[in-house]
């Protein structure tokens, strides 16, 4: 694990880029952009999913001058816990990042109420939360982070800005992104917030979203082209990446919550121990059963 957490402080105080927090699986990346690297896993995962790689050179692609933090929270599988995910949040939080990239996706729960507040928390910060939609060919009121208002949240289209049958819809979805998956939706968009600041409807990779469902196209398609304004979209299959979040068989929000609490701790271990109290073959874990470590 990067464990040297409050050097980054400094770091970004020197930043003049936006800091783009990638909460993904593990980046491996040896890249000069990515200026933290940190993990919510407690653990030393091996970094083989390549899922948040591929985020951050689509990133970099949509902006070569963006500044990463890599926050792992997904494991290699593929899957992550909604108490991981928290943590990450409330970390990219408390570094004052510029924009969030989650490109994961979980169905809805009670339990989730909980991960709806800690966006809300980031958004309220000043933060740009950007969501995946999700690939499921569902309803995104059915999805976090994808049913979140405050969240920027995108699902992917085809180049004439149709919706490809396996990308979420909904009357959250804010806007369309061309790209195989909703995953690269919400990186390509994640890089071009980075870089303007906003994202612009230019109907060639950012389209006004599509709020309908299957039935409600297929209807669209049968009225003449002057019934409405609208693009109605349909697109041909096209499958890809998806991450989920996995459910931790919590009965209430209570438990959850007590789970929460013990990657807070995660967080606030890294973020207060001091690395220069470290001697030669110590770790950040052994400075943080002293107390003297704690700044």
């Amino acid at each position: 694990q990067t464990c040297a957490l409050p050097i980054l402080f400094v770091l970004f105080s020197d930043v003049k880029e936006p800091v783009v927090a990638v909460i993904d699986t593990k980046v491996t990346e040896n890249s000069t952009n990515i200026i933290g690297n940190v993990s919510m896993l407690g653990e030393d995962t091996k970094g083989t999913n390549q899922h948040g790689n591929k985020m951050v050179s689509k990133i970099l692609e949509t902006n070569p001058n963006a500044k990463i933090l890599a926050i792992e929270a997904i494991s290699d599988n593929g899957t992550g816990t909604l108490s991981s995910v928290y943590s990450a949040i409330e970390y990219a939080i408390a570094q004052k990042v510029n924009v969030i990239n989650l490109s994961i996706a979980a169905k809805d729960t009670e339990s989730d109420e909980i991960f709806k507040e800690v966006i809300q928390k980031a958004v309220d910060a000043g933060i740009t939360v950007v969501g995946a939609a999700g690939n499921n060919a569902s309803d995104v009121k059915d999805f976090v982070p994808g049913n979140i208002d405050n969240a920027l949240i995108v699902n992917s289209c085809n180049e004439d800005g149709k919706r490809l049958t396996d990308s979420n819809y909904g009357s959250t979805v804010d806007y369309s992104i061309k790209s195989e998956t909703t995953s690269y939706a919400a990186a390509i968009a994640s890089g071009l917030i980075s870089k303007n600041g906003e994202l612009i409807v230019d109907n060639e990779t950012v389209f006004s979203p599509d709020y309908s469902s299957e039935e409600e196209q297929v209807k669209a398609e049968n009225k003449s082209e002057n019934a409405t304004e609208e693009k109605e979209n349909t697109a041909a299959d096209n499958t890809g990446n998806k991450l989920t979040l996995t459910k931790e068989n919590k009965t209430n929000t209570s438990e959850f919550a007590d789970d929460t609490k013990t990657n807070k701790e995660v967080v606030i271990k890294y973020l207060f121990v001091d690395p220069s109290k470290m001697t030669k073959g110590e770790t950040i874990d052994d400075l943080w059963a002293s107390e003297e470590a704690i700044t």
